[in-house]
C-alpha cells in the first residue's frame, strides 16, 4: 500500500468517525481535520481525539478550533467561551528512543513546557487530555498551586531549565482548568477537577512508590 493510500484509508476512517459522533463534514474542524492528516501528516488517532474533544466542548457551550496557533503556541485544542479560553494538549506518552532511559522526566519535562508556553502566550487555562489508561503526570506542585515559584522548584527537580529558558522571566502561570480522559472506542470524554487528579496521583504514588 502506497502513502496515498494509506493517507485515503485514513480520511475515511475520519469521516466515518465524525458521522458517528454526529458531526457532519463540513463541520469547521472536521475539514482542517482532513487539511492536517492529509497535507500536514498530523497522527491520525491524535486528530480523532481532537475531534471528539471539540464535540463535547461544543455541547458545553464552547467555541473550538484543533490545531490552533495562539502566539506561538500551537494547541491540539482551543476553546473559547466568554472571556475564558483554554489550551487543550492531548498527551499519548509516546517518546523517542534516546528518552527510553529518563521516562519520568520526559513526561514531566512535556508538562511543564506546554504550561510555561501556554503561560507565555497569556492563554487563561492549561488543560490536558489522556486516553483512558494513561496516568495524567502533572507534578501536583503545579496542579496545587499553579504559581511561578511552583514551576521554578518542579524546574529544579528535574534539571529541565535548559528546556524551559523563558520560565524565570513568566508573570503568570496558567492555572490548570480540568484534565480530561476520552475513549475513542465508546466516544466519551470524562473530566477531572484538579484536585481529583492530584488524588489519582497521589493513590498511583501509594501503589507504586513513584513519586512525579
Amino acid at each position: 500500500m502506497n502513502y496515498q493510500d494509506i493517507v485515503s484509508d485514513s480520511l475515511s476512517i475520519l469521516l466515518r468517525y465524525a458521522s458517528k459522533l454526529g458531526i457532519p463534514p463540513e463541520s469547521a474542524y472536521v475539514a482542517k481535520a482532513m487539511r492536517m492528516l492529509r497535507d500536514k501528516g498530523v497522527s491520525l488517532t491524535h486528530l480523532l481525539a481532537e475531534i471528539l474533544l471539540c464535540k463535547y466542548l461544543v455541547e458545553k457551550g464552547f467555541s473550538c478550533d484543533i490545531e490552533s496557533t495562539v502566539g506561538d503556541m500551537k494547541c491540539d485544542v482551543y476553546a473559547k467561551k466568554d472571556s475564558v479560553d483554554i489550551c487543550i494538549e492531548i498527551m499519548y506518552y509516546t517518546l523517542p528512543l534516546d528518552s527510553i532511559g529518563e521516562w519520568s522526566k520526559s513526561i514531566v519535562s512535556s508538562h511543564i513546557r506546554k504550561i510555561i508556553k501556554i503561560s507565555r502566550n497569556r492563554i487563561a487555562f492549561a488543560a490536558f487530555a489522556y486516553p483512558i489508561g494513561l496516568v495524567p503526570m502533572i507534578p501536583p506542585e503545579v496542579i496545587d498551586s499553579p504559581t511561578k515559584d511552583a514551576v521554578n522548584r518542579i524546574l529544579t527537580k528535574y534539571g529541565l531549565y535548559d528546556e524551559a529558558p523563558n520560565a524565570k522571566d513568566l508573570d503568570f502561570i496558567s492555572p490548570i482548568y480540568k484534565i480530561y480522559l476520552f475513549d475513542l472506542h465508546t466516544r466519551e470524554v470524562y473530566e477531572l477537577l484538579p484536585t481529583a487528579a492530584k488524588n489519582l496521583l497521589l493513590f498511583y504514588e501509594s501503589i507504586t512508590g513513584f513519586s512525579i
